[in-house]
């Protein structure tokens, strides 16, 4: 019975003694980790800060509030207008137009317009 339990005591003490040292293992393997991880995020910063940070260099967003009464109207800048289209060269007569737009009113399509394969349409 007492060999039985000094065995048990030894285990006991060996089984302790290697869950500190695992536990202390652990712990200064974490502590490495954050300190690289702290690191990089310390050089993150600092390569941004040569950079230039681009969050300050925005333009603060400006409400655009309702007009008092008794204020002036806003003087409003010119406008950039689009240039006006190009002039339009119908390959049509206006009667075909027309006949195209009635027909594709009622939702047929005539059969001569229906293109045979090899053969292509020049405008």
């Amino acid at each position: 019975m007492e060999c039985i339990e000094r065995d048990y005591v030894m285990e006991k003490k060996g089984a302790v003694n290697e869950f500190e040292e695992k536990k202390i293992e652990l712990r200064e393997n974490l502590i490495s980790d954050l300190e690289e991880k702290r690191k990089m995020v310390e050089a993150e910063r600092h390569s941004m800060e040569l950079t230039g940070d681009s969050m300050e260099v925005k333009p603060a967003m400006t409400r655009k509030l309702r007009r008092r009464p008794n204020d002036p109207l806003p003087v409003q800048s010119e406008k950039r207008r689009k240039p006006p289209p190009a002039t339009l060269n119908y390959f049509l007569d206006d009667k075909e137009i027309e006949t195209d737009l009635k027909i594709i009113s009622r939702g047929k399509l005539p059969q001569t317009n229906v293109r045979k394969p090899g053969k292509t349409n020049a405008f």
